[in-house]
C-alpha cells in the first residue's frame, strides 16, 4: 500500500493542498536492483563488443575512426550502436576479402597449370637452342622496361608483367604454337643476339631460368616479410591465420 504526503501548493493566492505519492520500500528495492542488473548486462555487453573489437583488429585506425567512437563511460548506449555496426561492417569487409582469397587462388592455379607446361616446352626448345634462357631473360627485361616507360613501378610493374607473360604463352599455347618459341623470336625482335647479351643482368634471370625457374612465373612475388592472399589461406582457421589476415590487411591499407 503507498503512503501519502502533502504538499502545499500558493496558486493566485490561494492555497492548495495536494497529496504527493510515494512508493512502498520493496517497490522501490525492486526497481533499484532491475536497474542495477540492466547497468551490469549493459557493461557486460561492452566487455564483449570490446574484445570482439580487438580480437578482429577492428580498432579505430586513423584519428577520425577514433574520434567518431562514442565514450561508452558517457553515452554506453550509443557505443553499444556504434560497436555492433563497426563488428557487421568488419565481417562484411572480411567475407569479401574472403572472397577475393578464393579468386587470388584460382588465378594461381591456372597460373602454375600454364607454368608446368611452360615449363615441358622450355625444356624440349632449350635442348635445340642453349641460349634460350638468355633469350627468355632479354625478353623479360626489355618487356619490364617498356612497362616501367608506361608508368608501372613496384608491385604494380611485377603483377604487370607476370600477367602479360602468362598471357603470351596461354595464347601460344592456344594457337597450338611452341610458346618457348614465340618467346624466343619474341626476344629476337627485341634485339637479342646484340652485344646485350652480356648485360649482367641478364645472366642473372638466365640463370634463374636454367635453375628450372619457369618464365611464365617469374615476378609478382612479395617483398620480404610480405604476406600474400595464398599463404593467408592455405593456414588453417585459428589464431596464426588471423594474425597473417590482419597483416595482410595492413598492407593494402599502406599501399592504398
Amino acid at each position: 500500500m503507498s503512503e501519502e504526503a502533502t504538499e502545499t501548493v500558493i496558486e493566485g493566492g490561494e492555497t492548495n493542498t495536494q497529496a504527493k505519492t510515494f512508493l512502498p520500500p520493496e517497490e522501490y528495492e525492486r526497481r533499484l536492483e532491475s536497474q542495477g542488473r540492466d547497468l551490469r548486462l549493459q557493461r557486460q555487453q561492452i566487455r564483449e563488443l570490446q574484445a570482439a573489437i580487438e580480437n578482429k583488429g577492428a580498432q579505430p585506425q586513423t584519428k577520425a575512426e577514433r574520434e567518431a567512437m562514442p565514450n561508452e563511460d558517457e553515452d554506453p548506449i550509443a557505443f553499444i550502436k556504434y560497436a555492433k555496426k563497426r563488428i557487421l561492417e568488419w565481417d562484411a569487409n572480411e567475407t569479401q576479402a574472403e572472397e577475393q582469397v578464393r579468386r587470388q587462388n584460382e588465378q594461381h592455379a591456372q597460373q602454375a597449370q600454364i607454368a608446368r607446361r611452360m615449363e615441358e616446352f622450355e625444356s624440349d626448345f632449350r635442348a635445340d637452342h642453349p641460349d634460350y634462357d638468355k633469350a627468355a631473360a632479354h625478353f623479360r627485361v626489355t618487356l619490364g622496361e617498356e612497362l616501367k616507360e608506361a608508368g608501372f613501378s613496384g608491385d604494380e610493374l611485377n603483377g604487370k608483367l607476370t600477367l602479360d607473360l602468362i598471357s603470351i604463352v596461354s595464347r601460344a599455347i592456344r594457337a597450338g604454337k611452341d610458346p618457348a618459341k614465340v618467346l624466343y623470336d619474341l626476344a629476337k625482335k627485341r634485339g637479342f643476339g646484340t652485344s646485350n647479351d652480356k648485360d649482367p643482368k641478364l645472366e642473372t634471370i638466365a640463370k634463374a631460368q636454367a635453375a628450372g625457374k619457369s618464365l611464365s612465373t617469374a615476378g609478382g612475388r612479395g617483398g620480404d616479410g610480405e604476406v600474400t592472399y595464398e599463404y593467408v589461406n592455405s593456414l588453417p582457421r585459428g589464431k596464426e591465420r588471423d594474425e597473417a589476415f590482419k597483416k595482410l590487411r595492413a598492407q593494402e591499407r599502406k599501399r592504398a
